[in-house]
């Protein structure tokens, strides 16, 4: 492990009661460290002002951003003008936290449901489908004709959205899991774990989920994103963990970056990594 020593990647944090995003540029390389360089400049070039309960999960396709709001409900943006984003949807008959879309349809979590809104119409999305999952429902993606749900409280719930308008479940992994965030990648779930790290479940047989693999952290594992041979998650107080998944039953983290706050959401893109936190 080799820890970077960025200068003031982030400073004087300020809470406010209107919609912040905070994003941290972190430098990585493709092999098994991190590494510190100067970072950019980072600058906002838009924002909706708006008077939604909060913002806690967003799903992008082409130019339209799919957010998971609260009591809310799922907020539907138009931003091919990142400049002037414009709200051109919504269905706030939800609750929303966590959201994925897949085709004409948006998934998502809110209590302890899963809903199915179809956004073939992107300025009257309509709620479709309901399952009642139990438990709290946090992140969802969708593959195929499942949706992949972490549940904490339940571990991971698959569902069968063949029919969008009866959803039904088909397994669920519940021994010892409290699942904050899913990635589904191929035969592959990466599921972020709480106190439990990352655990890797093989999905081959979706009505059969395996852990395959797991790899412990030091913090609280809240979410996770998948690049190449590596995993990147975010770990609360932990703050960055890199784990190598070449080998999905041995993972193995392989550099991290303090970022001395709480990190809860990652996402990676070329070299960079952008990190949400407080």
């Amino acid at each position: 492990q080799q820890e970077c020593n960025i200068n003031q990647v982030a400073e004087n944090f300020t809470r406010k009661t209107i919609l912040i995003l905070l994003i941290v540029c972190v430098a990585l390389i493709v092999y098994s460290d991190l590494f510190a360089q100067e970072h950019e400049n980072a600058e906002q070039v838009g924002r909706v002002y708006n008077f939604w309960s909060y913002a806690r999960d967003i799903c992008i396709v082409n130019d339209i951003a799919y957010i998971a709001t609260g009591l809310s409900g799922l907020q539907i943006l138009n931003i091919s003008d990142p400049e002037n984003p414009d709200i051109i949807g919504y269905n706030d008959s939800i609750g929303a936290r966590g959201v994925a879309v897949s085709g004409d349809y948006a998934y998502v979590t809110g209590g302890s449901d899963m809903y199915i809104i179809s956004v073939a119409d992107l300025n009257n999305p309509e709620l479709v489908g309901h399952y009642e999952i139990g438990g709290s429902a946090r992140g969802i993606d969708v593959s195929g004709d499942y949706a992949y749900v972490s549940n904490y409280g339940r571990g991971l719930v698959i569902v069968s959205i063949a029919d969008p308008e009866h959803p039904e479940e088909i397994a669920c992994l519940d021994e010892k899991y409290f699942a904050h965030d899913v990635l589904v990648n191929g035969d592959l779930v990466y599921l972020a774990n709480d106190h439990h790290g990352l655990s890797i479940i093989s999905v081959a047989n979706p009505e059969m989920p395996e852990e395959i693999g797991f790899c412990d952290t030091p913090g609280r594992t809240f979410s996770v994103t998948v690049s190449g041979d590596y995993a990147y998650v975010s770990d609360q107080s932990g703050g960055l963990r890199i784990i190598s998944i070449v080998n999905p039953e041995m993972p193995e983290e392989v550099g991290y970056y303090d970022l001395q706050c709480t990190v809860w959401h990652a996402a990676i893109s070329g070299e960079y990594a952008y990190l949400a936190g407080y």
